[in-house]
């Protein structure tokens, strides 16, 4: 008597594993819905971009036609508010001011002793000075004197109403002395009080001697 064998099937082998063909059915779409999916999951990380905003989130930075990030409002220049510390050298191109000043004022002993070198300017007129040169040709020390006269009307030889004494020098005899600051002293009077103002050198030493003085700065 033969014996019929009975074929052992794919519902036979998916069932020995434990996997029902619906289960097996449901793996095979999600790895393919996956092999798919993912091409498209990278080109799009790759077109990710970031938005740079406030703490408020109201206003966006910008990004100019060649990729630059647009600093500051896109007009003039750059300008920083509050506080900058800079690490390492920092390199700088003065720039000539816009209204330079220079005197020189030769004082003799049988001539003028004295004179004003700056003025009469309106009282908002501010002159800052970077220099003061003073040269004695004379056997003697001398002294001189670099002032400021507020006035109550645009004319220096009008009575002042108050003087301001910027530098007071005693220059040995055939010798020179050089102020220089690198800090500009700035010379003003108070515009609510006087018209205006003059700056005057004078040398006060007796007997007097041949004096020289320079004064340099710049009008704000």
């Amino acid at each position: 008597m033969r014996r019929r064998t009975r074929s052992r099937g794919t519902t036979d082998l998916l069932s020995g594993s434990g996997f029902t063909p619906r289960q097996v059915t449901a793996l095979v779409l999600a790895v393919l819905l996956a092999v798919v999916l993912v091409p498209v999951g990278a080109q799009a990380a790759q077109v990710v971009s970031a938005i740079i905003t406030d703490p408020a989130g109201t206003n966006k930075a910008h990004v100019d036609a060649s990729g630059s990030l647009q600093v500051g409002d896109g007009s003039g220049a750059l300008t920083i508010d509050g506080d900058v510390s800079v690490d390492g050298a920092v390199s700088s191109q003065p720039t000539a001011p816009a209204e330079p000043f220079e005197d020189f004022s030769r004082l003799l002993p049988n001539g003028q002793t004295g004179e004003f070198i700056f003025g009469p300017v309106e009282a908002d007129t501010k002159l800052a000075i970077t220099s003061i040169t003073v040269a004695n040709h004379g056997p003697n020390d001398e002294e001189a004197l670099v002032s400021s006269y507020a006035v109550h009307a645009l004319d220096c030889e009008s009575p002042g109403a108050g003087v301001d004494f910027h530098a007071d020098v005693v220059v040995p005899a055939g010798e020179t002395i050089h102020l220089a600051y690198p800090q500009p002293l700035v010379v003003s009077v108070q515009p609510v009080l006087y018209a205006g103002w003059c700056l005057r050198v004078d040398e006060l030493s007796v007997p007097y001697s041949w004096v020289d003085i320079s004064v340099v700065g710049f009008v704000i």
